[in-house]
């Protein structure tokens, strides 16, 4: 009863009403709270909904990702991969928790990557380098699904979805062709079902990983169905073990 309570409030609160009014006082530049410090996170009226700008603001904005993030991402010395930047708010807390890491964000969507190539070169820019890529494994350039909310846009194939406008070519990186052999890394990722195929074309990469904050999506990869149960064998079959959940949120740990 307490989160069915907990979501109505913050359904109620982040409202379409005060996104509105935060845009028309803050224009294109939203203030968070990050470790008591104040960030600004640059933003697009076109690309991003008015509730994930309230929920930005207010600091509902990947909650459960969140609440795992700041309890165990450690200072443990690794560089840290990103795929899924989307404009920043958990890039920002992995830079700040972990001041000494070098961190890559990878973006697939052209628009929301711009935005978080500018607030990242705002607040970390000798940190933190912004790569707009699709991690795929199928061609050099993928179809990329852009919805009427562009933080929920995905990798595609066939006819565009219904919350679909349009679709953009992406250029194709595989995970392990951004991380440097001599590293050691922490991997975030939160690509709405495409970790399927990094988790099964792969393997090299997470030899490199000792920690996965992962939000996990069920979802559909060369015609077969994949719960979020199914992700998480894959990945303990990958020697990774679940030390946290929070909903759809893990951090997987190297066993």
């Amino acid at each position: 009863m307490f989160n069915l309570l907990k979501r109505i409030f913050i359904k109620a609160v982040c409202s379409p009403l005060l996104g509105f009014l935060l845009l028309k006082i803050y224009n294109d530049r939203i203030p968070v709270s990050i470790l008591g410090k104040s960030f600004s996170i640059f933003i697009d009226k076109q690309h991003v909904s008015l509730e994930n700008v309230s929920r930005l603001f207010l600091g509902f904005y990947e909650r459960h990702e969140l609440k795992i993030l700041k309890k165990y991402f450690s200072k443990n010395g690794n560089d840290v991969i990103e795929v899924g930047g989307s404009l920043g708010f958990i890039s920002l807390h992995a830079l700040a928790l972990r001041p000494d890491c070098n961190m890559i964000c990878v973006e697939a969507n052209p628009s929301i990557a711009k935005l978080l190539a500018a607030t990242i070169n705002l607040h970390f820019p000798k940190r933190c380098v912004v790569k707009n890529f699709a991690v795929d494994y199928e061609s050099e350039k993928v179809e990329f699904s852009v919805s009427s909310d562009s933080l929920s846009s995905y990798v595609s194939s066939g006819q565009l979805s219904r919350n679909s406008v349009q679709k953009v070519s992406v250029a194709s990186i595989r995970l392990s062709e951004l991380m440097d052999k001599s590293c050691r890394y922490d991997l975030i990722c939160d690509i709405e079902g495409a970790e399927i195929a990094i988790f099964k074309n792969d393997a090299c990469a997470f030899s490199m990983i000792d920690n996965i904050f992962i939000e996990l999506h069920e979802t559909t990869y060369n015609s077969v169905n994949y719960s979020i149960s199914s992700a998480r064998e894959m990945l303990t079959d990958l020697g990774f073990v679940v030390v946290e959940q929070s909903a759809r949120a893990f951090l997987f740990s190297r066993k």
